[in-house]
């Protein structure tokens, strides 16, 4: 036992092996602090861009966006954190895509989604385009198919 001890002492003191433990200490300590807390999506604005031609409420072109916008909502996350999508109400047609932060939950996607929608109402009523970049998720939607 005294010798396995004293091979353990050893090798634990080499350079090469304490550069190794540091290197080993300072990724696992980078991993923890730049994973997201569940349950705070951070919704920060990054950029956002309205168009400022608008629509009527409850005409065809607001009841694509909308059902553009709640599909964006409900499957970004089920879709892999990326989602295109569209609606058609005659005779419009929206186009959509959002994407979410990969260490989002699917509770998180949805609420980082919900607070992109809300921040399009409040600043861009009844838009016919908006492109919306929070920290942790984006939506975009336009009457024209689009490529990323």
């Amino acid at each position: 036992m005294g010798c396995v001890n004293h091979e353990l002492e050893t090798i634990m003191l080499r350079p090469s092996n304490l550069l190794c433990i540091f290197v080993f200490i300072f990724s696992i300590l980078l991993i923890l602090c730049s994973t997201s807390v569940s349950g705070v999506p951070d919704t920060d604005l990054v950029y956002g861009i309205c168009n400022e031609n608008t629509t009527t409420e409850g005409s065809p072109i607001d009841q694509a966006i909308n059902e553009v916008i709640v599909d964006l909502i409900l499957y970004t996350f089920k879709q892999g954190m990326v989602h295109y999508t569209t609606a058609t109400v005659d005779p419009y047609s929206c186009f959509g895509h959002s994407i979410c932060h990969l260490q989002l939950n699917e509770q998180d996607c949805k609420a980082c989604l919900r607070s992109a929608e809300k921040q399009i109402q409040e600043d861009c009523p009844l838009t016919i385009r908006a492109d919306l970049q929070l920290v942790d998720c984006s939506i975009r939607f336009e009457l024209y198919r689009f490529v990323e």
